[in-house]
């Protein structure tokens, strides 16, 4: 009702991110994205392979997720998965803000990470703000920083913090971000 012209379908993604999905679970994924025409699906890094042989023939994308679920990720470790990732064949790569410099407030410290990470990494990011720990000013503040960053799109979360996507979250990463960049809610 609220996508006007777009088809829902082409802006979905199905994902599988718990630390146990083995074969079994990212194939019945994969199987269920293409039934149901879902633009991606969105998996671990260690199930990008599977996904992507499953998919090959099929109009289906594969999107990783790396620095998974805290952010804690060394800077030269995440350019390296996203590249290898990116080299795979994955159409996009989700990371997650570096919680570690909201905690102390070195939001100079964030923008160089990210902004080292974009000049290193050529594709499609998405930076997981992980909205349901923050204030409406600490979200703005990281959506600002990721802006900035030229970042592809911001996200609300995780999925396995205290709560996803809302309303509110969503509208908020809008105005802040503008049309520059995507909002997906997750």
């Amino acid at each position: 009702k609220h996508l006007g012209n777009i088809d829902p379908d082409s802006v979905t993604d199905l994902t599988y991110l718990k630390s146990h999905g083995g074969k079994k679970e990212i194939t019945e994924l994969c199987n269920n994205a293409v039934n149901l025409k879902s633009k991606t699906v969105c998996v671990n890094s260690i199930n990008a392979v599977t996904a992507l042989n499953l998919l090959k023939d099929t109009e289906v994308k594969v999107i990783v997720v790396e620095g998974f679920p805290f952010g804690a990720t060394n800077l030269q470790n995440l350019i390296e998965a996203a590249n290898h990732d990116f080299k795979i064949g994955v159409s996009e790569v989700d990371i997650v803000f570096p919680h570690v410099f909201m905690s102390d407030k070195d939001y100079v410290a964030a923008l160089n990470y990210l902004q080292s990470f974009r000049k290193e990494v050529k594709g499609v990011i998405k930076v997981i703000l992980e909205t349901s720990d923050y204030s409406k000013t600490e979200i703005a503040i990281m959506s600002l920083i990721c802006k900035e960053a030229n970042m592809d799109f911001v996200k609300t979360s995780t999925g396995f913090s205290t709560g996803g996507a809302t309303l509110h979250d969503v509208a908020l990463l809008r105005r802040c971000v503008g049309n520059d960049i995507g909002v997906k809610a997750s």
